[in-house]
């Protein structure tokens, strides 16, 4: 019985080691079928990401080749009207349309409303011929104006030079306006002394305030043409021609300080009277030159000859120079001001 027993169980163990085996051996070729599908399917996606990269490539090529033949013909339709210029004798800078002198002159008259003080140099020269003798007077003026608080110095010299005589200084002075008062000193020798004078009535003089307001109001609305280019103080400007009135440039002149007191006319109405008595034929010039960064007024050249009766011939000729456009202003009446005398004395009685 323990035989049958011992045979059974003996059987039993190799029964299970079999089956064991057979497990393993499945166990095996599963894994390998298992290993061998990953395998292949992750070839498969790396063959899909290829065939992705490479159709990508050929999308971008395309596209690429699409704006390169769009940029060529537009090309071509940007050289068709250049070639035709040029068989024409013609190109596009030529064809800009240039600035005109209107325009210019418009743009300076409206920039120097925005000038809220500069400085100035001026030359007058007045030449004044009567019974064969003739005489000249140049004065030299250096200025400045702070157009905001209505104040201007000058610093005016005035020199005489007569034919058989020597150089003689006739003016020699300071002055400052206000919107009301002139002030000066160095007046007939008496160096140091303060005067003063009220214009809140005499516009000529109030005008000097400002040169550069003077100069738009003589050039705005008038007849501009452009007579060159030309650069100042390393400043590319226009040049223009202003035909102006005849009248306008005789008050200008004539408002400038120096010139010996020739004519010694005091307001508009005695500068009309006068032209109208006594001038026989009157000639003038104006030439201005505008920046063309900012078309501000730069420089000035005016020119006048008059013939007058019973007198003789005056050539006067006004060269302003207009510098430091806004630049801080720091003017103020001098002390010694407070105790200028009354110009022209009052009568006693």
């Amino acid at each position: 019985m323990e035989k049958i027993i011992k045979q059974n169980t003996e059987k039993t163990r190799l029964l299970m080691i079999g089956i064991i085996s057979l497990l393993l051996v499945l166990i095996v070729i599963f894994s390998g079928c298992m290993s061998q599908e990953e395998v292949t399917i992750k070839e498969e996606s790396e063959e899909k990401e290829v065939e992705e990269e490479l159709q990508l490539e050929e999308t971008t090529m395309e596209q690429e080749e699409v704006t390169i033949k769009e940029e060529s013909e537009e090309k071509e339709v940007e050289e068709e009207p250049q070639l035709e210029e040029i068989e024409k004798g013609e190109s596009k800078e030529e064809n800009i349309p240039e600035v005109s002198a209107e325009n210019i002159r418009d743009l300076a008259v409206e920039a120097s409303k925005n000038v809220s003080s500069f400085k100035f140099k001026l030359t007058r020269t007045t030449k004044a011929s009567a019974s064969g003798q003739l005489a000249t007077f140049v004065a030299k003026i250096d200025g400045e104006t702070d157009v905001a608080n209505k104040i201007t110095y000058i610093s005016l010299t005035t020199n005489m030079f007569a034919l058989g005589r020597p150089t003689e200084k006739v003016e020699d002075k300071e002055i400052y306006l206000t919107s009301s008062t002139k002030y000066f000193n160095g007046f007939r020798s008496r160096s140091g002394n303060w005067f003063k004078t009220d214009i809140s009535s005499v516009d000529y003089i109030k005008d000097k305030q400002n040169q550069l307001g003077m100069l738009s109001e003589l050039i705005k609305d008038k007849e501009v043409e452009i007579v060159g280019e030309e650069k100042i103080d390393d400043k590319e400007c226009y040049v223009l021609k202003v035909k102006s009135d005849d009248l306008d440039i005789f008050k200008y002149v004539v408002y400038q300080e120096g010139g010996g007191g020739l004519l010694n006319l005091k307001s508009n109405e005695d500068i009309s009277e006068f032209s109208q008595e006594n001038v026989e034929h009157i000639d003038t010039n104006l030439i201005v030159w505008v920046t063309k960064d900012t078309y501000l007024f730069i420089r000035t050249n005016i020119s006048m000859n008059m013939d007058i009766k019973m007198w003789g011939s005056l050539n006067e000729t006004v060269i302003l120079t207009i510098y430091e456009p806004n630049a801080p202003a720091f003017l103020k009446l001098p002390y010694e001001t407070k105790d200028a005398e009354v110009w022209p004395p009052k009568s006693k009685g």
